[in-house]
C-alpha cells in the first residue's frame, strides 16, 4: 500500500502549533524587563493544543481511508500509533522519574496515560510526571476509541465514533447537569479518569474527524469558495491570537477558531498548492519532538546556568534564543535517532518489509502544555 502523501497544510499548521507552544512555556525566559513584549507573541500560545487536537482527528481519516476493518485493521492502527508515539514519550517521562517512591509512583500513572489528579482541575486534572504529558492522555484515549470503532462498526467507525465522543460529553450532564462544555469545570467524578474521558475537550478530535470526512468526501471544486473561506478564518486566528477575546480550551473560545483554520486550508489546498516557508515544514517534522524535549532542555539549562554565572531572570532575549536553538538541536537528534530509525525498525519487525510502508512515518505530533 502506497503512502498517503503529505498534506503541506497540515505539516505547517503542526510546525505552527509547536512554535506557538514552545514559545508560551519559554515567555518567561526574556526576564521581567521584556515580558510585556514577550507576553504579547507567547501568551497566547497554547492555542497550539485544540490546533493539535483538530489536526489528529483529521490524520486518523486520512491515514486509515484505505486501511484494513475488523481486528486486523483495529490491531494494525493501533501497533502503528503506539509505535510512533510511546518509544520517546516513555524515554523522556522515565528520564525524569526520580527516585522517591511519590515520584516513581507518578511515573507508572503517566506511563499508563493515566491523570495525576490531585487537586488540579479539568482538563489538566493534575498534568502528567512529565508536564506537557497531559494532552497524550487525551490522544491515547481517542487513540483507543478510534481502534476500538475500526474493530466493531466496520465501515460505520467514523459515525459510531463521533456518537461515542459526543455521548461521553453529553451523558454526565443527565446525571451532574449541564456545564455549558466547559473544558475547565468538566463533571465532578470522583475518579479522576473517568473525568477526563468525559471532558468536553474531546469534542476538538471530533470537529477534527468531521474535517476529515469533509474532506475526504468532498469533490476537487470550490477554489474560490474556500479561498474566501480561508480569508476569514485565517485573520480571525491572527485577531483572536493577538487580542484574546476568545481563549481557553473550549469550543468558544480557541476550539472552533482553530477548526476553521484547519477545514480552510486543507480544502483549499485540496485544489491549489500552497507554498509555506521551509522553516515552518521542518518545524512540522520534528514537532513531536520539539514538544515533548522543550521542557526537559530548560529544565537542564536551568540547572546549568548558576555554573555559567548566568542569572535566568537577566538573560533576556539572547538567552530566550540560545534556549531555543538548543531546544531545536536536541529535537532534530531525537527526531532522526528515536522517531525515526528505532519507528523505522519497530515497523520493521512488527509489520515487514511488504507492509512496512503502508503509513507515512510522519504522523500527527500530539500537543501538549
Amino acid at each position: 500500500m502506497n503512502p498517503k502523501p503529505t498534506i503541506q497544510s497540515i505539516q505547517a499548521l503542526r510546525g505552527l502549533a509547536a512554535l506557538l507552544v514552545v514559545g508560551f512555556h519559554f515567555r518567561s525566559i526574556a526576564g521581567p524587563a521584556n515580558q510585556a513584549l514577550a507576553d504579547l507573541l507567547f501568551s497566547q500560545g497554547a492555542i497550539g493544543v485544540p490546533l493539535f487536537f483538530t489536526i489528529s482527528g483529521f490524520i486518523v481519516v486520512y491515514i486509515t481511508e484505505d486501511h484494513a476493518q475488523g481486528l486486523a485493521g483495529g490491531r494494525d492502527f493501533l501497533v502503528k500509533r503506539a509505535c510512533r508515539v510511546l518509544p520517546l514519550y516513555y524515554l523522556v517521562t522515565l528520564g525524569g522519574a526520580g527516585s522517591s517512591w511519590d515520584s516513581l509512583y507518578e511515573t507508572g500513572r503517566s506511563m499508563l496515560f493515566i491523570p495525576l489528579g490531585g487537586t488540579g482541575g479539568g482538563p489538566t486534572y493534575g498534568y502528567a510526571r512529565l508536564f506537557v504529558g497531559w494532552t497524550l492522555n487525551y490522544e491515547i484515549f481517542f487513540y483507543l476509541l478510534t481502534g476500538l470503532c475500526i474493530v466493531v462498526a466496520g465501515r460505520w467507525r467514523w459515525q459510531v465514533l463521533l456518537a461515542c465522543l459526543a455521548a461521553l460529553v453529553l451523558a454526565p450532564a443527565l446525571y451532574f447537569g449541564w456545564n455549558g462544555l466547559s473544558t475547565s469545570a468538566g463533571y465532578p467524578f470522583g475518579n479522576v479518569y473517568l473525568a477526563m474521558i468525559t471532558n468536553p475537550i474531546l469534542l476538538q478530535f471530533a470537529l477534527g474527524v468531521l474535517i476529515g470526512l469533509w474532506h475526504r468526501a468532498d469533490p476537487k471544486r470550490g477554489t474560490g469558495y474556500w479561498g474566501w473561506g480561508l480569508a476569514v478564518a485565517g485573520p480571525l486566528f491572527v485577531w483572536d491570537y493577538v487580542t484574546g477575546r476568545y481563549n481557553g480550551h473550549d469550543l468558544t473560545g480557541w476550539g472552533l477558531i482553530c477548526a476553521a483554520l484547519v477545514l480552510t486550508l486543507v480544502m483549499y489546498e485540496r485544489q491549489r498548492a500552497v507554498r509555506w516557508p521551509p522553516f515552518l515544514l521542518f518545524l512540522g517534522t520534528i514537532s513531536y519532538s520539539l514538544y515533548l524535549m522543550h521542557e526537559k532542555v530548560w529544565f537542564f539549562c536551568e540547572r546549568l546556568l548558576p555554573r555559567l554565572g548566568i542569572a535566568k531572570d537577566t538573560g533576556g532575549w539572547p538567552l530566550l534564543i540560545a534556549v531555543a536553538i538548543v531546544t531545536l538541536l536536541v529535537s532534530m537528534v531525537t527526531h532522526k535517532y528515536i522517531e525515526q530509525k528505532l519507528l523505522g525498525w519497530m515497523r520493521a519487525k512488527l509489520f515487514g518489509a511488504s507492509r512496512g510502508g503502508s503509513e507515512r512515518p510522519r504522523q500527527p505530533a500530539p500537543a501538549g502544555l
